[in-house]
């Protein structure tokens, strides 16, 4: 959805500000500047995730998978062993925990303290887990 959203408003950008520098007022095409810097931002974040290899974390009744966002299964367990817990803040980062036994599938940093805390309790929700 923001991804699709994303690209029309940087198509629409770019034809507008062709039109305008075709036209032979590329002063005016300064303009859209701000657009561009809009659309660059919104296309950035939606697909970032994506490039960088987002994770995606699927707990269900019996097991858990984490997998690439290329569908690589990474880990797995089950479910009624899996805790999920906040770290730090380290470095000035704060990391969300999940833990089965001693092992540690996933340390996941670069969220803000309220992320970090809403996903603590939503996967500690699906998990039984108390954080």
């Amino acid at each position: 959805e923001m991804g699709t959203f994303a690209t029309a408003w940087t198509v629409f950008t770019g034809v507008w500000t062709a039109g305008v520098v075709s036209a032979g007022a590329p002063i005016m095409a300064l303009f859209s500047l701000p657009f561009w810097n809009v659309g660059f931002t919104m296309l950035k974040d939606t697909f970032q995730p994506l490039i960088r290899g987002a994770l995606e974390l699927r707990i269900e009744r019996d097991r858990w998978t984490i997998s690439k966002a290329n569908g690589k299964q990474l880990d797995s367990g089950k479910t009624a062993k899996l805790q999920c817990f906040l770290e730090g803040p380290e470095m000035g980062q704060n990391y969300l925990v999940l833990q089965e036994g001693i092992e540690r599938p996933l340390k996941q940093g670069g969220l803000t303290q309220t992320e970090a805390e809403w996903l603590e309790a939503l996967i500690s929700s699906y998990s039984g887990s108390a954080g």
